[in-house]
């Protein structure tokens, strides 16, 4: 079985390269932690804004998917002037 014998020089090489890699991965850590903690606020105010619009509808509306349609546009432009 060949041996690799390594120098000197390439094991500081080698630990130089790792300690880099370790900078970069504990950088990538705290970037997904702010990332994590933006997703959960967003997902709070949608919860918030969605118990809100809840309030706001009729009962007889309080289907989500029925509250979404588009009320039907009136005949024009929608400049409010007619022809």
């Amino acid at each position: 079985m060949d041996r690799y014998e390594f120098t000197q020089e390439d094991i500081q090489q080698m630990a130089a390269l790792l300690e880099h890699l370790v900078g970069r991965v504990l950088r990538l850590e705290i970037r997904l932690e702010g990332i994590e903690e933006s997703v959960r606020q967003v997902r709070r105010e949608v919860q918030s804004l969605q118990e809100y619009r809840t309030s706001l509808l009729p009962e007889e509306a309080a289907d989500p998917e029925e509250a979404m349609e588009p009320e039907e546009a009136p005949p024009g432009n929608g400049d409010g002037a007619e022809m």
